[in-house]
């Protein structure tokens, strides 16, 4: 039963013009710079790992959620009830 959560971040990127990213883990790795070109490509990946997962799914008959980080877990629960990935016991 896939649920794919991702960061709100990870599905719209806060960036404007050139940014500076920083790794949060290593701040002594070297900063990265990025654009909006660097945001439409990150973007066209992610589109691209999204779409084989669900044909992955769809493939399997398995059913799919993405749902973004910032989703509240009443609403996570209701969302997956209706995909078909949680029953609940009434």
């Amino acid at each position: 039963m896939p649920i794919q959560v991702l960061a709100d971040e990870d599905l719209a990127p806060p960036v404007t013009g050139e940014t500076e990213l920083v790794d949060s883990e290593d701040p002594s790795a070297a900063p990265l710079l990025v654009d909006a070109a660097a945001v439409r490509a990150y973007r066209d990946r992610l589109d691209a790992r999204v779409a084989r997962l669900r044909q992955f799914c769809a493939t399997h008959h398995l059913p799919y959620l993405q749902v973004p980080s910032s989703t509240p877990f009443d609403d996570l629960v209701t969302v997956s009830v209706r995909a078909g990935l949680l029953a609940l016991d009434e």
